[in-house]
């Protein structure tokens, strides 16, 4: 709670987080309302502008349970886990490698799995399915995801109807543009 000036002055603050909190990612939606992800407790926080954080989604236990706020549950347990996007319609999407997936979360607090190795939309696109070990995601204005996979070194495109491209990759057989080549 001390926030350090660079000419040395400080002033504390009460945090509108729990004591504790671990943010391994941040977002903010259009009505201004940021949403963190909690390493520590494996939920997802929303933070309005004026006010205390309250749990959006999540449990508080660990795991890949699908439902409506605080009966899902996530595992950010792993290096790549909890970075967030949020698209036009204010739905959340999430990183959870220790899963194997991509979640997705409506502006109402409804959490489905947007992906995961099995899932055939995203099935057998390069040598680790896709994005599953994906370091960062973010969203462009027409609502096309795009993730980093760190471990092919590539950066996919998924857009709204599913439809997945490699844009970077790094000498591995990935999927490109709708047919498989080697780069």
């Amino acid at each position: 709670g001390l926030i350090l000036s660079t000419l040395g002055n400080s002033t504390r603050f009460a945090s509108r987080l729990p004591y504790g909190t671990e943010i391994k990612g941040l977002a903010f939606d259009s009505m201004g309302n940021l949403y963190i992800s909690d390493k520590t407790l494996n939920v997802i926080y929303k933070l309005p502008p004026v006010g205390n954080a309250v749990v959006f989604a999540g449990s508080g236990k660990a795991g890949l349970v699908d439902g409506k706020g605080k009966s899902a549950s996530f595992d950010f347990s792993g290096s790549y886990d909890g970075h967030l996007a949020i698209d036009s319609k204010n739905n959340i999407f999430v990183t959870e490698s220790e899963n194997a997936d991509i979640r997705k979360i409506t502006a109402d607090g409804v959490v489905s799995t947007f992906t995961n190795a099995t899932m055939p939309v995203l099935a057998g696109y390069g040598p680790d399915n896709f994005g599953i070990s994906s370091g960062a995601i973010t969203i462009d204005g027409k609502d096309n995801l795009y993730v980093l996979n760190t471990s092919i070194d590539s950066v996919f495109k998924v857009t709204p109807s599913g439809q997945v491209s490699t844009l970077i990759s790094s000498g591995v057989l990935t999927l490109a543009d709708g047919s498989f080549d080697q780069y």
